[in-house]
C-alpha cells in the first residue's frame, strides 16, 4: 500500500486532532475499464435521483461499526422513517 492512502485523511483533514463535519462526503469510485457505457450511465441516473429527491433520504446511522471495513461490513439503519 503506498502513503498516500494511509496519510490522506491526516493530510485532508489537518491532523488526528482535527474535528470532522457531521455529514460524511461519498466518494465514488469505480474501474471504468471494468464497466459498459450502459452500467455506468445506469449508476448516474441513480446517483442524480437520489440527488433530485435528497429531501426524502434522511440518512442513516451505524447499528455496528467495526474497527476495520466500517463501510462495507457495517450494518445500518435509517434515523428516521423514510421509505
Amino acid at each position: 500500500m503506498n502513503g498516500s492512502i494511509k496519510t490522506a485523511g491526516t493530510n485532508l483533514f489537518g491532523g488526528l486532532g482535527a474535528h470532522l463535519s457531521v455529514r460524511e462526503i461519498l466518494r465514488l469510485s469505480f474501474p471504468r475499464r471494468l464497466f459498459t457505457l450502459s452500467q455506468t450511465e445506469y449508476v448516474i441516473d441513480r446517483v442524480k435521483w437520489l440527488y433530485d429527491h435528497r429531501e426524502m433520504v434522511h440518512g442513516l446511522r451505524f447499528v455496528h461499526e467495526p474497527k476495520t471495513l466500517r463501510f462495507f461490513t457495517g450494518v445500518l439503519e435509517p434515523v428516521d422513517n423514510w421509505p
